[in-house]
């Protein structure tokens, strides 16, 4: 299993204590009008002060508690072709939990899941063939309360932007 990781509110890296190169600090998951979660020592495995940040990214955002669909809130992509038709790459999420986290969207439309992106779908074409042609128009999840952190136990949910993820993972640095 990766690691996961995220640039706090002023762009800096969560380091994990597995790694020996950056000092690991107490960080805080922020939260909309709760006490923001403090993680002395994160692990790197988006555990704050024992909060699943991805449990509470669902719950906050769906108000269902699961983890795989706030990977794929935070994470996931999904395609829209031009007739119409949703896709859905079965690495990224199910055709159930698409309707989960889209039901509106889903009851509208045909969803077609596909295995991998190097595959043939229709007619020899394969995922990737029809992102890079813009046959497929690439989507992502709407999120009302996205993932924020802070070295600062000050800061406030409302006045920082959304956290990205860190491209070093909090570990390769």
């Amino acid at each position: 299993m990766g690691m996961f990781s995220w640039l706090t509110a002023n762009g800096e890296s969560i380091a994990n204590h597995h790694q020996n190169v950056k000092p690991c600090k107490p960080v805080y998951l922020l939260r909309p009008g709760e006490p923001s979660i403090c993680e002395p020592s994160y692990d790197g495995y988006g555990i704050f002060g024992g909060v699943d940040a991805y449990e509470w990214l669902s719950q906050k955002n769906l108000g269902i508690t699961n983890r795989s669909l706030g990977i794929f809130l935070e994470c996931g992509r999904y395609y829209r072709g031009r007739d119409g038709v949703l896709y859905i790459c079965k690495m990224h999420c199910t055709e159930t939990e698409l309707k989960q986290v889209l039901p509106a969207l889903c009851a509208q439309s045909s969803i077609v899941e596909f295995d991998n992106y190097g595959a043939p779908l229709i007619g020899g074409q394969t995922a990737n063939d029809f992102i890079e042609s813009g046959q497929w128009e690439t989507l992502r999840p709407k999120v009302d309360y996205p993932l924020k952190f802070s070295f600062d136990p000050e800061d406030k949910y409302e006045d920082v932007p959304a956290a990205q993820t860190c491209p070093n993972q909090g570990y390769f640095f």
